[in-house]
């Protein structure tokens, strides 16, 4: 019966100490996949530029043609790449642009008043930048 008791307990052992990094792993999977479901809000909450609040109830979002026309207004020089409609309302539109000197810059633009909110990389050059991004470009 003590054999029996030791060999029970050496397998209990044994086997606590084998799950142990299948508990890491599952631990580390379900840490991630949390914060990947809430990324776009922690963004959100961190970026003040790809913040986009209606107006008013009644605000309407912008077209694409209106994105191009804020776009071509305020950077001439700019080749639109691409432009990303965001999954949510109160989010900015991304828009993905290249210029001549071979930069590639993300500019996001407030989708219901046209406004370019910031522009990323942070060394983009604007009349007004300050911190991370340029704002009011």
């Amino acid at each position: 019966m003590t054999q029996t008791k030791s060999s029970a307990r050496w397998w209990f052992l044994a086997h606590s100490w084998l799950a142990l990094p299948i508990w890491v792993f599952l631990f580390f999977v379900c840490l991630t996949g949390s914060i990947a479901t809430i990324s776009q809000e922690i963004v959100w909450l961190i970026d003040p530029a790809v913040r986009a609040n209606p107006p008013s109830d009644e605000a309407r979002m912008i077209d694409y043609d209106a994105i191009v026309a804020v776009i071509a207004r305020e950077h001439p020089e700019a080749i639109i790449q691409r432009i990303e409609r965001p999954v949510k309302s109160m989010f900015a539109w991304t828009v993905q642009a290249s210029y001549p000197d071979i930069r590639v810059v993300n500019h996001y633009v407030n989708p219901y008043t046209g406004h370019i909110q910031g522009s990323e990389p942070e060394d983009f050059p604007s009349a007004n930048s300050s911190g991370r991004y340029t704002a009011g470009c």
